[in-house]
């Protein structure tokens, strides 16, 4: 099962998607993820949903390809 912009409250954040019965967590980044402050907390909040719950994480950036993180993720 997946949702979308679930909480997961043992990291703090809401992924744009969230694939629970495979544990992987999708972040759809725009530009504001582009300034430093956001990079940083992104990092944060990203490595506590992958150590606290051993989430596969997948970022698909607004300025990078996606055909390469979309293959991950159907690999997945």
């Amino acid at each position: 099962m997946w949702f979308c912009k679930k909480f997961i409250p043992e990291a703090n954040c809401k992924p744009d998607f969230v694939y629970e019965e495979e544990a992987i967590a999708v972040f759809c980044d725009g530009s504001v993820h582009n300034s430093p402050d956001q990079r940083k907390q992104d990092k944060i909040e990203r490595d506590n949903l992958r150590y606290e719950t051993g989430y596969t994480i997948l970022t698909l950036s607004h300025s990078e390809g996606w055909q390469t993180e979309l293959l991950v993720l159907a690999s997945l």
